[in-house]
């Protein structure tokens, strides 16, 4: 992690009104270029910009790799595109559009997340002659150091993992869930319209890499990575399983009996209740497991 961290810059990018620490921005210091993964809703901008200027990039070369074009993670990366002049964004080809006029990704976040879509803030409309499309298992190679893409396509059709070889991390987005650091708990990154198969497979596709830390960006790094990302598949799993057993998919009722089943979604629930944001995650995230099992039963 020591020899890591020489090149890391972790940024808190969470916007006022969310409540709790949310949103972890990484920028890596190569020397002659500045790395970006992931950049936050256009609302924290200044703060990820003042960082970038601190070490002296704020006219330097800056390569923004984006997992997804959701407004949590890529909000911003318009107008830092438009403030930095030597500056890409490397996006995954479904989101290449959304960045460019963001105003049907707005509707759709308004529609999903209401009053958090607005803390966030509407994108601005990225210069399309800076975003570069990516392949699946496409390499950045900067100066040696080795950077993968990994189309990841589980959580969302835009999704990308981002794999830095030299380091063995793994930056995740969402499509390993969300770290819940204080209690040691992902809660998966389930949301409707999920499809269990992609999911599971994006899931295989990173831990078939084997790697040692897992950059989240909500929340943080967490090493033992491919313990971590196994174990996370099991969650799925198992979750779905039992899912699909209910005779009525109702959210109230899946909650209640993944609650008898594993203690720590009781204590979840129970210290989530005051924080509507992550109480809002946890129940869009179980709604999309239900909502597979549902589809699934009537193929």
């Amino acid at each position: 992690m020591e020899e890591l961290m020489k090149y890391l810059k972790v940024v808190d990018l969470t916007p006022s009104g969310i409540g709790v620490p949310f949103i972890s921005g990484y920028l890596i210091n190569l020397g002659s270029l500045l790395v970006s993964i992931e950049q936050g809703p256009k609302s924290s901008y200044e703060k990820l910009y003042k960082v970038i200027k601190e070490l002296g990039f704020g006219d330097g070369r800056v390569d923004f790799i984006v997992t997804h074009i959701h407004l949590d993670h890529a909000g911003s990366v318009a107008t830092l595109l438009n403030l930095i002049e030597d500056s890409v964004a490397y996006v995954h080809p479904k989101g290449v559009k959304h960045l460019i006029n963001p105003d049907r990704l707005w509707r759709a976040s308004l529609d999903s997340l209401g009053y958090i879509a607005e803390l966030y803030g509407r994108p601005d409309n990225a210069p399309s002659e800076r975003i570069i499309s990516t392949d699946d298992d496409m390499d950045l190679n900067y100066s040696g150091n080795l950077f993968k893409i990994i189309h990841t396509i589980g959580h969302a059709s835009h999704h990308q993992s981002i794999y830095w070889v030299d380091y063995k991390a793994m930056f995740v987005g969402d499509s390993a869930g969300i770290y819940v650091k204080e209690l040691n708990y992902i809660i998966p990154g389930t949301l409707y319209p999920t499809r269990l198969d992609l999911y599971i497979n994006s899931l295989k596709k990173m831990i078939s890499y084997r790697p040692r830390y897992l950059m989240y960006p909500h929340y943080g790094i967490v090493e033992d990575g491919t313990s971590v990302l196994e174990g996370h598949l099991k969650q799925v799993i198992e979750y779905y399983k039992i899912a699909r057993e209910l005779d009525v998919k109702e959210l109230n009722i899946f909650i209640n009996e993944l609650s008898k089943s594993y203690d720590e979604v009781a204590i979840l629930i129970q210290k989530t209740r005051d924080i509507p944001l992550l109480k809002m995650l946890i129940e869009m995230s179980l709604m999309g497991l239900l909502r597979e099992a549902e589809r699934l039963e009537s193929l």
